[in-house]
């Protein structure tokens, strides 16, 4: 069979080890694409049975990538597709393939209904090669003496984009996904006492009316400074933990000493302040801290309380922890300490990309992320001091990504005493959920004990 041209640019693979370790196709893959091309043009419908497994860019023969672009705008403008509909289209685009390449791609033809078979081959193929060039890309950013954690970082943003749309799955009919999703809900109502329901709070209420954090959500804590952010966070894992669940916790502003004390002291109703004077303490308030101490030793949680995080970095860290315990939820307090080594010196595009790769992750991980973000100063300039979605920081795609945006709100902490309706604020903290992507927004009223750090059902 003869050779179809492929353009200078392109490097030759007349020796197929060669092609291998450098990352080029070998004669016999050019051939495979060959045989897919030409098969889509010879039969009516197997361009539509493969559409959905490749792309332009799987194929590494500059004239295959041509034809099947070519193909895809034919499909998509509800053309049939043959071999003179494909170089009408070829010529209207003025591409250099010809009538003879063309030709040359049916005659390499053995069986059309392989076709499906050699798609699968030709995606294995460039996935190959994407990894050859992954390899020499993380070799020469370390020889380059970056920043190790920054390599690290660009790797696996490599190998994210690199798997996404690997295979764009199988398309289910719409009766099927019905039935799929059917069975799900008839089956967690038949084990409603055996199936853990995702990440809840402990707050009756809010969990009445929230259901529960499930796998993909990114849910964002936000307020000013002295609402209740880090407690609410910190309540919702002591609750998980002591539920049995595994977590993790990125803590970017304090350390895990700190936060440690703060569980001890929510979980053994301790007050603060009396743990600050250790001399002080009764013997049951010992005994509490004791029994406290003891439990928080049996639960399943990391704190990274490295600082400087990266998504890469929490990315790594949650998956060695899945491996090793499990994995049902992750806390980063806060996301506008984080960074990107690719956007420095940019930083709304930095937390929009953060805010992006936070919400992937929580989806490949299929665990909630709950991530903490100040609010504006815009709130102190109210009246009524009542935080809103615009008050977010440095990015509106932390608005637009997040699945859940929870305001913790303490109308105390500035002196308001009763709310509009004459109802005692005192020791209380209102929940407000500004975005439900599942449900309604809604606020609920909890108790707040602010020396032991919690939050409460009232």
């Amino acid at each position: 069979m003869s050779a179809v041209t492929i353009k200078k640019d392109r490097p030759k693979s007349q020796d197929d080890e060669a092609a291998r370790v450098y990352g080029m196709a070998t004669a016999e893959e050019i051939a495979v694409e060959r045989a897919v091309i030409g098969a889509c043009m010879l039969e009516a419908g197997v361009f539509q049975e493969i559409a959905s497994q490749l792309t332009v860019n799987d194929f590494y023969d500059i004239n295959c990538r041509e034809v099947w672009s070519a193909m895809e705008a034919l499909n998509e403008s509800g053309s049939p597709i043959d071999m003179l509909i494909v170089l009408d289209a070829l010529k209207k685009r003025k591409s250099d393939v010809s009538a003879f390449t063309l030709a040359m791609f049916t005659n390499s033809v053995n069986q059309s209904g392989n076709a499906v078979y050699h798609a699968h081959i030709i995606k294995e193929m460039n996935l190959k090669r994407s990894l050859i060039a992954f390899s020499n890309q993380t070799v020469q950013d370390v020889a380059d003496n970056i920043d190790v954690f920054e390599a690290l970082d660009k790797a696996q943003s490599r190998i994210q984009k690199m798997t996404q749309g690997l295979f764009r799955g199988q398309v289910l009919k719409t009766a099927d996904v019905v039935e799929e999703v059917f069975n799900k809900i008839l089956h967690e109502r038949e084990h409603t006492q055996s199936i853990p329901r995702g990440v809840k709070t402990g707050i009756y209420e809010f969990d009445r009316l929230m259901g529960y954090f499930k796998g993909g959500d990114f849910v964002l804590i936000a307020g000013r400074p002295g609402m209740g952010k880090t407690a609410f966070a910190l309540n919702i894992a002591a609750y998980q933990c002591n539920r049995g669940a595994s977590g993790v916790i990125f803590s970017l502003e304090m350390t895990r000493a700190q936060l440690i004390k703060r569980m001890i002291v929510s979980e053994a109703m301790v007050s603060n302040e009396a743990v600050k004077n250790p001399s002080s303490l009764s013997k049951e308030e010992m005994e509490r801290l004791q029994d406290a101490k003891l439990a928080l030793q049996d639960w399943k949680l990391l704190i990274d309380d490295n600082g400087n995080t990266t998504v890469g970095q929490v990315r790594a860290q949650a998956m060695r922890h899945k491996a090793e315990h499990g994995l049902d939820y992750i806390v980063i307090d806060y996301i506008s300490l984080m960074n990107d080594p690719n956007y420095k010196g940019d930083r709304v595009n930095e937390i929009s990309a953060i805010s992006r790769g936070l919400k992937a992750l929580a989806k490949d991980l299929d665990v909630p992320i709950i991530g903490l973000s100040q609010l504006s100063r815009q709130v102190e300039a109210r009246p009524n001091k009542r935080p809103q979605m615009s008050d977010l920081r440095e990015s509106g795609a932390l608005e637009q990504d997040a699945d859940v945006i929870i305001f913790p709100f303490r109308g105390e902490y500035y002196g308001f005493e009763e709310d509009e309706a004459g109802n005692s604020l005192i020791g209380k903290a209102e929940l407000i959920v500004a975005k439900f992507r599942d449900g309604n927004p809604f606020e609920t009223m909890v108790g707040w004990e602010g020396k032991y750090f919690k939050f409460t059902n009232i």
